[in-house]
């Protein structure tokens, strides 16, 4: 895909890929609504060391709000919580409005 590409070149020319770089992967997914390819990109950072950060998780908790996908982005905060990185206002916003978003508003004022 696209983005890959874009990060393959960036790497052939002799840049690292870190933390900006992968955030900026990710909130291209996220503005599309690509939550798998966005949450391969976290998987990815992992393995050449670089650690996601509460914002690079943001941006998936965006990409499966995009995607209508509430359940797996509850999920994906519960697993901020119990392992990290810690989530912020941001990510508790994301996850009720991903539910506002689905039209299951009951479940999100659960999360007030």
């Amino acid at each position: 895909d696209k983005v890959e590409e874009w990060l393959t070149k960036v790497e052939e020319k002799g840049f690292e890929a870190d933390a900006s770089v992968y955030h900026t992967l990710v909130d291209a997914y996220a503005i599309v609504a690509q939550p798998k390819q966005a949450q391969r990109c976290l998987r990815n950072m992992e393995a050449v060391g670089v650690q996601p950060t509460t914002r690079h998780y943001n941006a998936v908790l965006r990409a499966l709000s995009n995607a209508f996908q509430p359940t797996e982005a509850a999920l994906m905060l519960k697993a901020m919580e119990d392992s990290g990185p810690s989530p912020n206002e941001k990510s508790y916003r994301t996850v009720i409005g991903a539910f506002s978003r689905a039209g299951q508003a009951d479940e999100a004022r659960s999360w007030l």
